[in-house]
């Protein structure tokens, strides 16, 4: 089964051409404000690469959020266009999964992953291990990093991983400060971008553990509802 991912949520946007599970060929790049005109062009060079083209593509797969508001419409949008318009099945993966099922060294018993929103706050949803792959703790929750440790501490959760994507300079360690104060012991912190290739690896799992590829039915993540339109300009006190 060949698999076309996409990720938009982060900072820097990545695609990638799946065969079943294994990563044939992907390429990443930065989108400031621009992915519309970007993401179409880029989906058409990796294909072209593999000597293939949409028609035979046989999932597709997209990172549904949480993260830019922007980001996640325009790749929704774009995968579920494709989709339909080859009648070929789409499923969405969340940011935070996709963070958490990264193959990295760590086995701490509990996987945090997050997604910077704004100076000082991120989506973030706990993850932790079972026998049969990763459960998750809770809901995806948008939280300034104060608040982000005393739901973990809530949870009865003592030690984890950190999975951070897109933290500005000194955001990292300022999230690990937090934890540490709330009691939860920081066993790693890697600060990764989401890739394409997680989210198409867990989207053909879940294709083939019966998950509806309704294109119709996949909408964005986004936690909160997004903000259209100018923000408004703070009061001027005399």
């Amino acid at each position: 089964m060949r698999v076309l991912a996409a990720s938009t949520s982060g900072l820097v946007a990545s695609i990638c051409l799946l065969e079943d599970a294994i990563p044939v060929t992907s390429r990443s790049f930065h989108h400031p404000m621009q992915l519309l005109q970007h993401l179409v062009p880029e989906l058409s060079h990796l294909l072209a690469e593999a000597h293939l083209d949409c028609k035979d593509v046989d999932l597709y797969a997209v990172d549904i959020g949480p993260g830019s508001f922007t980001g996640v419409r325009v790749g929704v949008t774009v995968m579920k266009s494709l989709a339909w318009a080859t009648r070929k099945p789409a499923i969405g993966v969340t940011s935070l999964l996709a963070l958490a099922s990264a193959e990295l060294a760590s086995k701490a018993p509990t996987i945090v992953s997050c997604v910077r929103s704004r100076p000082g706050m991120a989506y973030w949803q706990a993850f932790s291990r079972s026998e049969t792959g990763l459960c998750n703790s809770g809901d995806p929750a948008l939280d300034g990093f104060d608040m982000l440790g005393t739901g973990l501490s809530s949870l009865g959760i003592r030690e984890c991983c950190v999975r951070f994507a897109d933290p500005r300079q000194g955001e990292g360690e300022r999230l690990r400060e937090v934890l540490l104060g709330n009691g939860i012991g920081v066993v790693e912190l890697r600060c990764l971008p989401i890739a394409a290739e997680d989210v198409g690896r867990l989207a053909y799992l879940a294709y083939h553990q019966g998950t509806s590829g309704d294109p119709f039915a996949l909408n964005p993540c986004y936690v909160v509802p997004p903000e259209i339109g100018p923000r408004p300009r703070p009061s001027m006190s005399e």
